[in-house]
């Protein structure tokens, strides 16, 4: 395999199915092809949005602070962490949950020699809590994170099937990008991630690819390059 170190980020609302936060058809799916990736020793270090708990878009009559808003926001993607950590004990697969908020007895402060050393062990590292600080983006997180533990390869699991130069859910003449520089993405304010995001991946060029997380086996596709958009 070409890359052999990646961090996944998925949003926590890909996992929901109408007013359900987790959908359990949609996190097996996930799971059986992750334990695919990893039998195929992948180091995948795991990254999930909290958007399925918590959005302060959907609670703006409650005038919460910003401030105040994206703490949740970090205890939400926690909540998602200690699910998946608890799901893929189900399915046997070995991982280490982190976080950068840590709770005393409940999930471990993330460290970066820590984080190395159980994926070197061939543990799924999952990272749950954002960047720690407010007015970052779990996609900030991503990206500091891919630094941090000298990814080869970011992934971003989303609906679509890569980059589009507009919605292609509501414009049926969208055109999908094979392949797209981090400078072109940034130029064209292509909202796939936050620019904090994009300046960070690319001061180290490290490579992203936007795929579909529920075409059968993208994940691996992915890691391949034979589906979703390559950011170079």
């Amino acid at each position: 395999m070409k890359y052999q170190k990646v961090v996944l980020k998925i949003s926590g609302e890909t996992f929901a199915e109408g007013e359900k936060p987790i959908s359990k058809p949609k996190v097996d799916a996930f799971l059986k092809m992750l334990k695919k990736t990893t039998d195929q020793d992948i180091k995948i270090t795991l990254i999930i949005g909290g958007g399925n708990f918590w959005r302060k878009r959907d609670f703006e009559n409650l005038e919460i602070k910003d401030t105040d808003s994206d703490q949740i926001g970090m205890m939400a993607t926690i909540m998602n962490g200690m699910l998946f950590s608890s799901m893929l004990d189900k399915y046997l697969i070995s991982n280490q949950l982190f976080s950068s908020k840590e709770l005393s007895g409940i999930v471990d402060g993330y460290n970066i020699k820590k984080a190395r050393i159980a994926l070197n062990n061939k543990n799924v590292v999952i990272i749950a809590g954002g960047t720690g600080s407010p007015f970052f983006t779990t996609d900030s997180a991503v990206a500091l994170r891919a630094l941090e533990l000298d990814a080869d390869l970011i992934l971003k699991g989303t609906k679509v099937n890569g980059i589009y130069d507009k919605d292609p859910k509501k414009h049926k003449d969208a055109q999908k990008y094979d392949k797209i520089s981090y400078e072109e993405a940034i130029e064209k304010k292509l909202k796939v991630l936050d620019q904090t995001a994009f300046s960070l991946a690319m001061q180290k060029r490290i490579p992203m690819i936007v795929f579909n997380i529920f075409e059968e086996d993208s994940l691996i596709n992915a890691i391949s390059e034979k589906t979703g958009t390559l950011v170079f």
